[in-house]
């Protein structure tokens, strides 16, 4: 599959690169706080693309130092992809010890989320607050376009991955919607 390689950068850029062992039974609870896989989406099954994210992982990858520093508690990373259009999700919940602290992680990350696609930012409106993320440029081959958004202790994006240039499905915009609602 394709795929592969932007799901696998997509982790990366997130600052879950890969996918910790401790604060796991945290991060697993976070599950529930993730959308189910959209309809022809089913859950991508390559090690290392979906699980928990660990203090020791974000603190390398997170963006903004240590995970202490920034009240970082765990993490979860889910990725989908539909095997008959070549389009991926990856949907990451990051968890805060306050709303205050998801709230200056959101403010001090948003505007860096998925940096490597060339993206260009701006207000999400379905969602107060959030971010629109589009790539301009492909990555690894594939177009990305995201949503970042924070709400109560928690930061989110969900990323949408296509294999061809142009605007993201409509439903990008429901998956978004729900993701917020989940938080």
């Amino acid at each position: 599959m394709r795929l592969t390689k932007a799901l696998a950068a997509v982790g990366v850029a997130l600052g879950v690169a890969a996918c910790g062992s401790s604060n796991v039974s945290r991060g697993e609870q976070l599950v529930k706080r993730i959308i189910p896989p959209p309809q022809g989406f089913t859950y991508y099954p390559s090690a290392g693309a979906t699980g928990s994210i660990s203090p020791a992982v974000f603190s390398q990858f997170g963006g903004e130092g240590s995970a202490s520093k920034v009240q970082f508690l765990a993490g979860f990373r889910q990725n989908y992809a539909n095997d008959q259009t070549l389009e991926g999700l990856t949907i990451s919940v990051l968890e805060f010890s306050s709303t205050a602290a998801a709230s200056s992680y959101f403010a001090d990350t948003a505007h860096e989320a998925l940096s490597y696609s060339a993206p260009k930012y701006r207000p999400y409106p379905a969602i107060n607050g959030a971010v629109e993320v589009d790539g301009t440029k492909p990555y690894a081959g594939e177009y990305i376009h995201g949503v970042v958004m924070t709400r109560d202790r928690f930061c989110a994006i969900v990323v949408y991955v296509a294999d061809g240039p142009g605007s993201p499905p409509i439903e990008l915009s429901e998956w978004s919607r729900v993701q917020y609602e989940l938080l």
